[in-house]
């Protein structure tokens, strides 16, 4: 009895693990949530992010760029951030993209659940990558590291390239963005 109860077990197990992308997708779409790595007061992965993690985990660069001009919102949001942290397609495709749509997810970072724009996600994406990438090395001064993000966002041109989409946008975006864009930099 205890050796058939283990294999019932071990079965019921590896189905857990052997779920095909099909049905990653289909949860993905049905919870319709855009989740960080760190949800709720105890900043914890949920289980919304787990199955994304597993989802590109067998996704090829190509799946995953396709999986960007999906219909459903909730995909291209998850697809934008690996795309854009792995430099796997340009951020300006991207956001194009996005400013055509016009659409937005329910999102859930930290303690926050809000209703973000996808142009919004692509540019703040971006954005943070970036200045993260500028803290590399540089001391642990406020104003160093101030002066470091500051100076990435003035001259990154992919970052001058998002800027201008979003002036030249034919919808209004989100009083945020527009704010990011103009202390960016002094545009012409």
């Amino acid at each position: 009895m205890k050796k058939s109860l283990r294999i019932i077990l071990i079965f019921w197990v590896s189905l857990g693990y052997s779920q095909d992308s099909q049905e990653l997708i289909d949860f993905i779409v049905n919870k319709n949530s855009f989740h960080s790595d760190c949800v709720g007061s105890a900043c914890e992965e949920s289980e919304l992010y787990r199955k994304w993690v597993l989802l590109k985990s067998k996704l090829t660069d190509e799946e995953l760029i396709e999986l960007s001009k999906n219909e459903e919102a909730v995909l291209r949001a998850y697809s934008i951030r690996e795309l854009i942290a792995n430099e796997k397609y340009p951020a300006t495709e991207l956001l194009k993209f996005e400013l055509s749509k016009s659409e937005s997810v329910e999102s859930y970072d930290g303690c926050l659940i809000d209703i973000d724009e996808l142009a919004s996600i692509v540019y703040h994406e971006y954005w943070n990558k970036i200045r993260i990438e500028s803290l590399k090395d540089v001391s642990d001064s406020e104003k160093e590291r101030n002066e470091a993000m500051s100076r990435i966002l003035r001259t990154d041109p992919q970052m001058e390239k998002l800027d201008s989409l979003i002036i030249y946008a034919n919808e209004p975006q989100n009083f945020v963005i527009y704010r990011r864009v103009f202390t960016n930099r002094i545009h012409k």
